[in-house]
């Protein structure tokens, strides 16, 4: 229901009142579990966004161990 009101609030106002018709028949209960279920969806989103850039950082230091490797090996090799 919550999912809907935010998906729906910049829609019609026939989009929102379908909504609010239908939010209308959910518990409180089931109001509250479906906020918690999305606080943790959004807490685990921004989790995610945070450790991204030390994950992409990490892949391009492990990409210039490779080539600084390659280039030693091709340094190696070229002057035997």
């Amino acid at each position: 229901c919550v999912h809907h009101l935010l998906k729906f609030s910049a829609n019609s106002l026939l989009g929102n009142n379908l909504c609010l018709t239908a939010c209308g028949t959910q518990s409180l209960a089931e109001y509250n579990a479906e906020i918690i279920d999305l606080k943790k969806s959004l807490n685990r989103t921004i989790s995610h966004q945070k450790e991204e850039p030390t994950r992409r950082r990490d892949q391009i230091d492990e990409l210039q161990k490779r080539l600084d490797i390659t280039d030693k090996y091709k340094n190696f090799i070229l002057f035997e």
